[in-house]
């Protein structure tokens, strides 16, 4: 998020400032302005940034996935395998 907001969103707001003091506010949020060769260029700049956030959700999203099947069992002292709603009960029980 870092990257992003440093790399293209400032950048742009800059843009879009001296924009919207030289032309108006209406010029600074148009379709035009977007369409200015160094916005674009910056707005495509923005995949790597956002690459690099989707590879860290990308991996939180496997790391939880992971985890999902340890929630089910627990185990005993014997090693068998007991429903979570056992153990939960045998805990509350002493």
């Amino acid at each position: 998020l870092f990257l992003m907001v440093v790399l293209v969103v400032v950048p742009v707001g800059i843009l879009q400032l001296l924009a919207s003091v030289d032309s108006g506010f209406w010029f600074a949020r148009s379709r035009e302005f977007y369409e200015i060769a160094i916005v674009h260029k910056f707005l495509w700049f923005r995949i790597l940034p956002d690459s690099i956030f989707l590879f860290g959700v990308f991996r939180l999203l496997m790391f939880i996935v992971g985890g999902i099947g340890y929630l089910n069992k627990s185990e005993t002292k014997e090693g068998a395998k007991i429903a979570a709603s056992e153990a939960f009960q045998e805990v509350t029980a002493s």
